[in-house]
């Protein structure tokens, strides 16, 4: 049940991406970066500061174009020997081929240093206890799935859902938190955790998040997002993603109703970012909706959106007021 991968190359582009994103993405992960500057030698020096930039730059551009182009997409494989290179050349120019080659090349030496001290000796052991904990939740990773195909008027299995590659990210002891995210060409999941949130609920919960976002947001269900950012007035549309640093409406909406049904947030949560805290607001507040959603077999529609908006919307106001 779920194949959970574990080669060094996918972690070192994991590491790299996320800190050559450091100041324009709200996902980046700051205390990644400081553990792995400070177990490597201390502060980027100038070269290093050139290079990372230009590296982004061109990370920003691929992403923003017409086409876009994903480095995900070629960096992580579940092949052992293979090499994202060859491939990658042959859809990019060749002044950003060089970009990207160069910033792998001069990192190489950190991250093996950072390998070495904080990831090797743990690797095995976290991939073990994480194949544990979803074998142990088997029976609750049916009684879910089974929520979700009511929810999203889906039909999929565990079965099914348990071909996915899961590209394990292992994570020192010293980071206390983790995270994930899907890869729709390659329909898997980066799991990103330590030794000790491995056999945790909360890592098998953005498990089953990602796999939301890949086997039950079907078309139907964009399309509800889709009409609900359009019916939006553009200066509504502006003061509900502004404040929170996300791209648009749908990206907020699939967050929020995926959160919602996957994750269970403590009351003593302390969420890093604005968006967090909206995720942690609109999930408590649309449980009840979730429940009578269920219980009458229902899928989410246009009603269910707009109350998930009218709770986006009240979270604003209620930032606002507290200033």
């Amino acid at each position: 049940m779920f194949e959970i991968i574990t080669k060094k190359s996918n972690i070192y582009f994991f590491y790299l991406y996320n800190l050559a994103l450091a100041d324009v993405k709200h996902w980046s992960r700051k205390d990644y970066n400081e553990l792995f500057l400070i177990t490597t030698g201390g502060a980027l020096a100038e070269d290093e500061k050139r290079l990372l930039i230009q590296f982004q730059q061109v990370i920003l551009k691929l992403e923003k174009q017409e086409k876009p182009i994903h480095l995900a997409d070629f960096f992580y494989s579940t092949n052992q020997h293979s090499t994202p290179w060859l491939k990658l050349k042959k859809v990019i120019n060749r002044s950003d081929y060089e970009i990207i080659f160069n910033t792998f090349k001069k990192f190489e030496k950190r991250f093996d240093e950072f390998w070495m001290k904080k990831l090797r000796e743990e690797n095995k052991t976290i991939q073990n206890n994480l194949a544990k904990n979803i074998k142990l939740n088997e029976n609750r990773l049916k009684e879910i799935i089974k929520k979700l195909n009511i929810l999203y008027g889906a039909n999929q299995s565990l079965d099914n859902i348990s071909k996915t590659p899961l590209f394990l990210i292992p994570l020192p002891e010293e980071i206390t938190g983790g995270g994930g995210k899907f890869i729709p060409p390659l329909k898997a999941v980066v799991i990103e955790c330590s030794n000790k949130r491995a056999s945790k609920a909360r890592t098998l919960e953005i498990i089953i998040h990602e796999l939301v976002h890949l086997f039950f947001e079907k078309e139907h269900i964009k399309e509800l997002f889709i009409l609900a950012e359009q019916n939006l007035a553009q200066e509504k549309s502006k003061e509900l993603i502004k404040p929170l640093d996300i791209p648009s409406v749908v990206f907020g909406l699939k967050e929020i109703i995926a959160t919602s049904l996957t994750i269970k947030y403590r009351q003593d949560e302390q969420p890093v970012s604005s968006f967090s805290r909206l995720l942690i607001f609109t999930s408590r507040k649309l449980q009840p909706e979730i429940d009578s959603y269920f219980v009458k077999e229902k899928m989410i529609d246009e009603e269910f959106i707009k109350k998930t908006l009218h709770f986006w919307e009240e979270y604003l106001n209620t930032k606002n007021k507290k200033g």
